[in-house]
C-alpha cells in the first residue's frame, strides 16, 4: 500500500519508518529538513500536495488532526495545509487520525473517505493512557523536590488515564486517593486498595497532598479549590483542552503547574507509532 503523511509529531515521523520497513510506500508532504532526521532513508518526500494525495491510498494525519480548525497539525514542516483546500483534494481515500471535529468528518466523508478516530478506538485510547501515565510520573519526578514514593497523590477522575495512574502511582509507593462522581466508580476505587473522594467535597482536602493529577477536561480545579492547595504541590494537567484547571488562578496563587498535553508523542512517540501500525494492521487485514 502507498501512505501520505500530510501532518502530525514525531509518533507519524516513526510510523513512517515502520512503514517502509513492511515494504510499504510512504510519502511525506513537504521538502526533507533536520526536523525529519530521524525518517528513514526509503521515505519520499514531495512538495506538491495534490500529487502526494494521487499517489496514495491512505492517508495519516496527527492528533490532533487541527490545532486551530484552519489548517492541519504539523510539527515537522513549515508549510500549512489549508482545511478548505484539503477538502477540494482528498477523495476516495482511507484517513487515519485522531481527535477531529465532527464537522471535518462530515466534509471529509461527503468525498467517500473513511475516516478512523483512533481516539474512538477503546484498544488504542488504553495504550495510549499507559503511555500518557508513564509520562505524567516522569514530570511528576523531574518536576519536584520529593520522591513520589511514599508521597500523597491525588487523582483526579477514573476514566482510562485515571485507573491507569493510580495504578502505576500505586506501584511505586504512593498513596493514592482518586476523586470520582460515579457511586460505583468509588466502589472500585475503595475496592482496589486505593482512597476515595467525592467531587462534592474534594477540594477541602486538596492541602493535604504533594501531587495533583487532573484527567478530567472540564475546570474542576477553580479558584476557590485552588485556594486549598499546599504552595509546595505540583499540580499536573493532562486533560484534552480546555483542562480542568483555572491556570489565571494558578498564577496568582503561584501554585507549582504543569500543562501536560499530548504526552505520547513526547515521551514515548516510537511506543505510540507501534501501537498506531498495530491497529492500522487490523483494519487493512479486515477491509482485504
Amino acid at each position: 500500500m502507498k501512505f501520505a503523511i500530510l501532518g502530525g509529531d514525531t509518533r507519524q515521523l516513526y510510523l513512517a519508518n515502520i512503514l517502509v520497513k513492511n515494504n510499504h510506500d510512504v510519502y511525506i508532504f513537504g521538502e526533507k529538513n533536520e526536523k525529519v532526521s530521524m525518517v528513514n532513508d526509503k521515505v519520499k518526500y514531495d512538495h506538491h500536495l495534490e500529487e502526494v494525495i494521487k499517489k496514495c491510498d491512505t492517508i495519516i494525519f496527527g492528533i490532533p488532526f487541527t490545532r486551530d480548525n484552519l489548517t492541519v497539525n504539523n510539527t515537522f514542516m513549515d508549510v500549512k495545509i489549508n482545511l478548505t483546500k484539503l477538502y477540494e483534494l482528498i477523495y476516495d481515500k482511507f484517513i487515519i487520525t485522531g481527535m477531529i471535529h465532527a464537522d471535518i468528518i462530515k466534509n471529509l466523508e461527503n468525498n467517500n473517505n473513511k475516516i478512523i478516530d483512533l481516539l474512538e478506538l477503546p484498544e488504542f485510547a488504553i495504550y495510549n493512557a499507559v503511555a500518557t501515565a508513564e509520562g505524567t510520573i516522569e514530570l511528576a519526578i523531574t518536576g519536584s523536590k520529593i520522591n513520589i514514593s511514599k508521597s500523597s497523590v491525588l487523582i483526579l477522575g477514573f476514566g482510562k488515564c485515571g485507573k491507569i495512574l493510580a495504578d502505576k502511582f500505586k506501584g511505586i509507593g504512593a498513596s493514592v486517593t482518586v476523586v470520582a462522581r460515579k457511586a460505583s466508580d468509588i466502589a472500585f476505587i475503595e475496592s482496589y486498595g486505593y482512597n476515595a473522594l467525592n467531587f462534592k467535597n474534594f477540594a477541602s482536602r486538596l492541602k493535604d497532598f504533594q501531587f495533583i493529577i487532573n484527567t478530567v477536561p472540564e475546570i474542576v480545579l477553580g479558584k476557590a479549590e485552588l485556594e486549598n492547595v499546599d504552595p509546595d504541590s505540583l499540580i499536573i494537567d493532562i486533560a484534552q483542552a480546555p483542562g480542568g484547571l483555572d491556570w489565571e488562578a494558578s498564577k496568582e496563587l503561584k501554585l507549582q503547574t504543569i500543562h501536560a498535553l499530548g504526552i505520547p508523542g513526547k515521551i514515548s512517540p516510537l511506543d505510540s507509532a507501534e501501537i498506531i501500525y498495530k491497529i492500522m494492521k487490523h483494519f487493512f487485514d479486515f477491509l482485504s
